[in-house]
């Protein structure tokens, strides 16, 4: 398995993971916190994976990226604040994680198969689409259709993610 698959492989087995632990949410709160953190764990694998590509491709760190998702973190977090109670450290902790990934995933728009970029950067940005969605509906107000909403983006995030991440290394395999 070459060293790029494994960190993909790992990021979809801890997603997995966070996906069943979230089932036993209702049963017991604590649930939520082992499936965000299981979901952390996996966005951590794709940050490994998406700093490898961008160094491979020789990609140098855009600020404005950075600046970009730092100001819509702070929107969020600024916006959430209030309503979280207890999981205020576990959100802010998990938010910062999974902004990184983001920022790192849209410098995937600069490499050089630009079709592998763009799915596995619009990937990212679903994936903050589906978190995003899900932190409001759970901690500010739930809303109609925010379930089958979130499990959508949150879907075509992960396939966008593996499909670009897949296209890259296969083309990467044939140089």
């Amino acid at each position: 398995m070459s060293g790029l698959r494994k960190w993909i492989l790992l990021a979809l087995l801890f997603s997995w993971l966070g996906d069943m632990l979230l089932l036993f949410q209702e049963n017991d709160p604590f649930f939520f916190l082992l499936g965000l953190s299981a979901f952390l764990a996996a966005h951590i694998f794709y940050i490994i994976f998406f700093h490898w590509v961008r160094v491979k491709e020789q990609i140098k760190s855009n600020i404005w990226l950075l600046l970009l998702v730092v100001a819509y973190y702070a929107a969020l977090i600024s916006f959430l604040s209030p309503y979280l109670g207890d999981m205020k450290l576990p959100v802010r902790v998990y938010g910062l994680v999974i902004s990184f990934m983001f920022m790192l995933a849209m410098h995937m728009f600069f490499i050089k198969d630009r079709r592998a970029g763009r799915m596995m950067m619009s990937g990212a940005l679903l994936f903050v689409i589906s978190d995003s969605v899900l932190a409001i509906n759970k901690f500010y107000q739930p809303f109609t259709l925010a379930d089958p909403f979130i499990m959508l983006t949150y879907g075509l995030a992960q396939l966008f993610i593996t499909e670009g991440a897949a296209r890259y290394m296969n083309m990467s395999s044939k140089k």
